[in-house]
């Protein structure tokens, strides 16, 4: 399993980003979570197949809710074991 964290910068707090984020990962079976920065952005984390995390950036940079600017993707420094994917 992969694991990312993902920055989603623009208008995207306040518009039901979370939420989506959360929809499709269940679709894509990722686990991991979505939660509001203090800057301004989305932050998520996200375990899964490469190539399902690969289709949930995709996703994001062409149907989410809100304006989005531009993603920032990362390694992601933890061996959390996540079940499920949350809103935080």
């Amino acid at each position: 399993m992969e694991r990312y964290l993902i920055e989603a910068h623009g208008e995207v707090q306040g518009v039901g980003f979370r939420a989506f984020c959360q929809n499709m990962a269940k679709n894509l079976n990722i686990m991991g979570y979505a939660k509001n920065m203090p800057e301004g952005y989305v932050e998520s984390a996200v375990v899964g197949r490469i190539e399902d995390i690969e289709s949930y950036c995709e996703e994001l940079k062409n149907s989410s809710p809100g304006h989005l600017e531009r993603i920032v993707v990362s390694d992601l420094d933890t061996d959390t074991e996540f079940k499920g994917f949350d809103i935080l």
